[in-house]
């Protein structure tokens, strides 16, 4: 009975199926249809893009014989008719389904190997990584990121020509498929063509490819130090041709750029001089034998020149008298020292220094080593001899002479290494050999006992600049913990003077080496000390280590107090030498044991004075240092509360008060706007911190704290930095915001706000304020804080605030006047 109705419902679902089935078939053919017709146009577009560029702008690869797209009989016109009607449908239908299925699968294909082969690049097998990126591209062609990271891996195996050769086919797909060379991903595809034509010495292109890097990333610090470094390598090789042209004495070649022939052929005749102490015959190759880009060849040209050191002498002392003459012939002349390294003098200068003759009993051997070490630092003047030298194997030997018992040794070494310091990568290397007890203790002898300022400042700069890195920081955190460094190589006889603290001799004692500096006459060498002892204080156990060290505290405060007057005032050397003891205080006391110890030892109660010092950034540092003490527990205990109250209420009036006619004046004393904003801010800062952490508690010290404050005014003073750091506002005029012009970074604008909120709320406790408060009006401002911040520490805190003063009625009706409850629901329970 049931047959005649269910065959109706039968014929019905399979016409159904029928036309899903055409539908999803049509679908397939469809995006078939589109992907050829994307093909024909981008077909269309290359042909255009290879008429319009020359071989030059082409990336120099012929793309006529690269097949980036499948040939094209394999799309067929009759997928122009197919419709899901057409006769030919049905017959096409297994056809459709296999086209489709190869082009999802070569996407898929690509994609499997660009993830497996970031797999093997992070596990360092480049090989692979570079075949399974290859293998991706054998199945998509056009895929530029398989392209990019190809690149990438062959740049790690050292195949520069064929990452050259994809990140072309890279940018050509960006160029005419993309229509877009500033997609984020060229901004690495111009860097890694870079880096492969640096690699074969093609700085130009290198530099062209870094400035189109950085038009698409113009704040990219790695691509900005990339590009100075290749264009110092670019100009380095301009040099090289230049000399090597007009040296070459062949017909016709110029001079052009008006080089002293006459002078180069004095250092190539005086560079001879040290080949022969170095043993190395008539001439020295270029350096490609220790990784150095090998220049042009240089001739070597007949020995008729008349002699620039007497003959009679021996070859060490010939070889001293050579390093003299060339040393004052390189002075302010690059194209000198760059024809001193490619003639080879260079090489010889430093196999000189290697060769053992610093420990030779001939005194005609140490004077050499020392003259060598001299004009080494004088051919650093060019760049291209200063990254060489440390693969040379130079930098082990002039550390190791800083503890040399012949003195000029010394001088010379300090004074090439703090040449070498200059650059970034060359300083890692000489930190890496400072950083060995034994050179380090050398480097302090030489500090202890020279009595020349200008060689120690100069130890102290070496110093100064190899703190950054870590080996360096842990050998002196070793030096200072243990008290004495291992002993050197000999005794420094640099000078007569005896370096002592307390009476008595300090040997290299790390920490009495660094107080005996500070307790020096000559102001710059105390200077030099203290910023090296800020640099130590980036490190977290270094800063811990420095706090312990005997005497080290109490000696960089007095730095800081011991020529203040009665107003804190003070100029010259002696203020550069304050500012330099304030900011490494200020950095120590991060420390909770530099915060116990200034406490404790009662160095904290010296600075007081300092917060009225007239230079602003000296105020600002040393009410920032009192400000971390304040952090402490025992802070009440150690300091007059009283006086900490009153200085920073002055500090913060002066704050206030930073108006034009104000800073016009400090103009007149010499200071710039930037540094005017800068101190106000830090000061700022400090003093609104100082006082919330002074006010916290809400008996004893902290309820007494909130007495003193309140007749000095500080909730009116308070209000008013609120005010002026608020955005502009319509009822105040710009002329009554000065804080508001000032150059306060978004940061410290939060930190500042979220303290004087704090602060606030501490006085809004104690009902007794209330009214005051009710009559300054302070619930506009802090409701506009709350609304500003957007969740900030200083919105939350700001509505605790005005939820204690909606306990005053006046308060109450003022906050539903300006819609205030709603904040404050956002960020108090009820």
């Amino acid at each position: 009975a049931g047959g005649p109705a269910a065959a109706p419902a039968s014929e019905e679902e399979a016409g159904d199926a029928e036309e899903e089935r055409k539908a999803k078939l049509m679908e397939k053919a469809m995006a078939l249809k589109a992907n050829y017709e994307r093909k024909q146009k981008l077909r269309a577009r290359y042909e255009d893009y290879v008429k319009g560029h020359d071989a030059e702008k082409n990336f120099g690869t012929d793309y006529n014989k690269w097949d980036m797209w499948c040939p094209e009989d394999e799309e067929d016109d009759m997928i122009n008719s197919i419709t899901p009607n057409s006769a030919a449908f049905r017959a096409m239908e297994k056809d459709i389904d296999e086209r489709h299925n190869r082009m999802v699968e070569a996407r898929q294909v690509a994609e499997r190997m660009r993830v497996k082969g970031n797999e093997a690049f992070k596990g360092k097998q480049y090989s692979e990584a570079l075949s399974l990126y290859q293998q991706g591209l054998a199945s998509e062609r056009t895929n530029m990121t398989l392209h990019a990271n190809a690149a990438q891996a062959a740049l790690k195996l050292n195949c520069f020509v064929q990452a050259i050769e994809h990140t072309d086919k890279a940018l050509s797909i960006a160029d005419f498929m993309h229509n877009d060379l500033r997609l984020p991903l060229c901004s690495k595809i111009y860097q890694r063509r870079a880096t492969a034509y640096q690699a074969t010495q093609q700085f130009g292109r290198a530099v062209k490819d870094l400035e189109a890097a950085l038009e698409i990333e113009p704040n990219n610090k790695d691509l900005q130090q990339q590009l100075r470094k290749t264009r110092q390598a670019q100009e380095e090789q301009r040099k090289q041709r230049a000399v090597a042209k007009v040296m070459s004495g062949k017909e016709g070649a110029s001079n052009a750029g008006g080089l002293d022939i006459e002078k180069l052929r004095q250092v190539e005749q005086l560079g001879r001089e040290l080949v022969a102490l170095a043993e190395l015959g008539a001439s020295i190759p270029a350096a490609e034998d220790i990784g150095h880009q090998k220049g042009p060849s240089l001739p070597i040209r007949p020995q008729k020149d008349v002699p620039l050191v007497p003959a009679s002498e021996s070859t060490a002392k010939r070889a001293a008298t050579a390093c003299t003459v060339l040393g004052g012939l390189l002075q302010d002349d690059d194209l000198c020292c760059v024809y001193l390294r490619e003639s080879g003098g260079l090489k010889a200068a430093a196999l000189v220094v290697c060769s053992g003759r610093s420990t030779s009993t001939e005194p005609d051997d140490r004077v050499a080593v020392a003259a060598c070490v001299s004009l080494l630092n004088t051919a650093c003047l060019n760049d291209g001899n200063l990254v060489l030298l440390p693969l040379m194997g130079v930098l082990a030997p002039v550390v190791r002479l800083l503890g040399s018992k012949y003195a000029p040794h010394a001088a010379a070494a300090a004074r090439l290494l703090c040449t070498l310091c200059t650059n970034g990568d060359v300083r890692r290397c000489v930190s890496k050999e400072l950083s060995s007890d034994v050179a380090l203790s050398s480097l302090l002898a030489m500090l202890a006992s020279c009595s020349q300022p200008g060689l120690q400042l100069t130890a102290l700069t070496v110093l100064s600049n190899c703190m950054v890195d870590a080996p360096v920081k842990e050998s002196m955190r070793r030096a200072l913990t243990e008290g004495s460094a291992p002993g050197c190589d000999g005794d420094v006889s640099v000078g007569a003077r005896d370096v002592s603290f307390g009476g008595s001799g300090v040997g290299t004692d790390a920490s009495a080496v660094l107080v005996s500096l500070m307790r020096s006459t000559y102001e710059p060498l105390v200077e030099r000390t203290l910023n090296l002892c800020g640099n130590m204080c980036g490190d977290a156990s270094l800063r811990g280590t420095l706090v312990r060290a005997p005497g080290l505290l109490p000696s960089i405060v007095h730095a800081c107090v011991r020529v203040c007057g009665a107003t804190g005032s003070s100029t010259g050397d002696i203020l550069s030498t304050q500012l330099a003891a304030a900011n490494a205080l200020y950095n120590l006391a991060i420390d909770p044991s530099a915060q116990a110890a200034l406490l404790e030892q009662g160095l904290a109660t010296k600075l007081l004075p300092s917060m009225l010092a007239a230079n602003a950034m000296l105020s600002a540092r040393t009410t920032g240092v009192l400000a971390r003490c304040c952090k402490h527990a025992s802070w009440q205990a150690q300091l007059d509360v009283e006086a900490l109250s009153c200085n920073l209420m002055a500090v913060l009036s002066r704050c206030l008060e930073h108006s034009s006619t104000e800073a016009a004046a400090d103009l007149e004393a010499g200071a710039h706007c930037g540094e005017l904003d800068c101190s106000c801010a830090i000061a700022l800062d400090a003093t609104v911190r100082a006082l919330a952490l002074m006010t916290q508690n809400e008996a004893g010290v902290g309820a007494r704290c909130v007495q003193d404050l309140l007749s000095l005014n500080a909730p009116a003073l308070l209000l008013s930095v609120v005010k002026q750091l608020l955005p502009a506002s319509t009822d105040m005029p710009s002329s009554l915001q000065p804080l508001r012009n000032l150059a306060v970074t978004k940061p410290t604008r939060e930190s500042i706000l979220g303290n004087t909120t704090l602060c606030i709320g501490h006085f809004s406790r104690n009902a007794d304020v209330l009214p005051l408060l009710h009559k300054l009006d302070a619930v506009k401002p802090l409701i506009g804080v709350a609304y500003d911040g957007k969740g900030s520490a200083a919105s939350k805190n700001a509505a605790i605030a005005l939820a204690r003063m909606a306990k005053h009625p006046g308060m109450m009706e003022r906050l539903r006047a300006l819609h205030g409850i709603e904040i404050i629901y956002q960020y108090v329970k009820p």
